[in-house]
């Protein structure tokens, strides 16, 4: 049963006080609820982390810009849960979101990680709208096969914590 798992809601985020409080507060509506909400400031010099504070997110400050990946393992290493769920600082979770995933982390024992897509919100010009339903068509026809993806969705991932050792961490020259 989804309500089984213990997710750390991790954030890595820069300069992001324009959606930050928006991201976590989405995140704090979740069925089920989640077990801690984590945002690591990447060299922030804007308001994100006190907003993040406010809308109740424990923070971590890397001390500097160290890029999204050591954001990402620094995360992973402080998290408490048993199911890590990665979530851009843009990305505000729609209602639902974490109990469909859980699912089908459940209904897949054998996948490490499973991810969602990410739906643009209203008023983003067109040329950004298309440009991303094209890419969202391509991918999700490509990727029918729960056992292959072309590329992971960090923005919108669940990942059980044994995965990321495994493969090694989260590496700059991997991330994009």
């Amino acid at each position: 049963m989804a309500e089984s798992f213990r997710v750390s809601a991790l954030i890595p985020a820069w300069n992001a006080e324009a959606s930050i409080g928006k991201v976590v507060e989405g995140i704090r509506r979740q069925e089920p609820p989640v077990l801690e909400v984590l945002v690591a400031l990447d060299g922030c010099t804007d308001r994100t982390g006190g907003i993040a504070k406010k809308a109740g997110a424990r923070v971590l400050d890397l001390g500097g810009h160290k890029g999204i990946c050591a954001a990402r393992n620094t995360l992973a290493k402080e998290a408490k849960g048993d199911v890590l769920w990665y979530v851009d600082s843009d990305s505000i979770p729609a209602e639902g979101c974490l109990g469909k995933l859980l699912r089908a982390l459940e209904e897949h024992p054998e996948a490490g990680l499973v991810h969602g897509s990410n739906v643009l919100p209203p008023g983003w010009d067109d040329l950004s709208n298309t440009a991303y339903a094209i890419l969202g068509r391509h991918h999700f026809l490509r990727t029918t096969n729960p056992r292959y993806t072309s590329h992971v969705t960090t923005a919108n991932c669940l990942v059980r914590p044994g995965l990321l050792e495994k493969a090694g961490w989260f590496q700059h020259f991997r991330c994009g």
